[in-house]
């Protein structure tokens, strides 16, 4: 059981606009290290209000493409392995609910930045510190959701490894991609910086994948080991 050269072009699209609403809800989001040290805080998330709220909705929107390619890709990935979709759909759910946690997060410091307008600013300080709580959960749920994002898409490119649906240079760089993705997010947790090549490079993977699956899809060579189903 293969997929197709048109359900991989299919894929290519989603994959294209899940970059666009990243990016876009990246841009969009307002949320950074140097925020934490600005005495405006709540101020400043209040007035980025509807530029979060929107970044907020992309970013849904992205991780209900990710499922919706998940549930997908599943028969043909349990075509190879039961125990591999099982795990690849299991590990999108739980990271669209840490990405989800990390959203709530966001969306209780956008309604307190609107709560304590007008008050003033030797009332604040408080508050400042309630924001900043918030604001680390945010990147809580967003590093917890980046370790079921490559850890999910690791999962994805050994099944097209083993089901050859794209060269084989594509899945084994995105497991080398994936791995430090993974390793980045979760040094992270434990407050350690890390460089952003650790991303940028799984970004450049990721748009050439999607480049190849826009002009080519997926192989339709059937899979010459017989399956797995484990």
């Amino acid at each position: 059981m293969q997929p197709t050269k048109r359900s991989g072009r299919i894929i290519g699209v989603l994959f294209f606009i899940i970059i666009l609403l990243g990016a876009t809800s990246l841009n969009l989001r307002g949320l950074n290290s140097s925020l934490l040290a600005n005495e405006n805080l709540l101020g400043l998330v209040f007035e980025q209000t509807f530029d979060m709220k929107l970044a907020i909705i992309l970013n849904m929107v992205a991780g209900l493409l990710w499922l919706g390619i998940a549930i997908y890709l599943f028969p043909y990935v349990k075509y190879i392995s039961r125990s591999l979709a099982v795990w690849y759909v299991a590990l999108w759910i739980i990271q669209f609910c840490a990405a989800m946690m990390g959203d709530i997060g966001h969306l209780s410091l956008i309604n307190l930045s609107q709560q304590v307008q007008g008050m003033p600013a030797s009332d604040l300080i408080h508050y400042n510190t309630i924001a900043k709580v918030l604001v680390n959960d945010y990147f809580w749920g967003h590093f917890f959701s980046l370790m079921g994002y490559s850890s999910a898409t690791f999962i994805l490119f050994i099944a097209i490894f083993k089901g050859r649906w794209l060269p084989r240079f594509i899945p084994i760089w995105g497991m080398g991609a994936m791995s430090l993705v993974f390793f980045a997010s979760a040094v992270q947790l434990f407050d350690v910086d890390v460089s952003f090549l650790f991303y940028q490079q799984n970004g450049i993977h990721f748009i050439l994948m999607t480049l190849w699956l826009l002009i080519f899809g997926f192989r339709t060579k059937p899979v010459e080991n017989s399956p797995d189903i484990s």
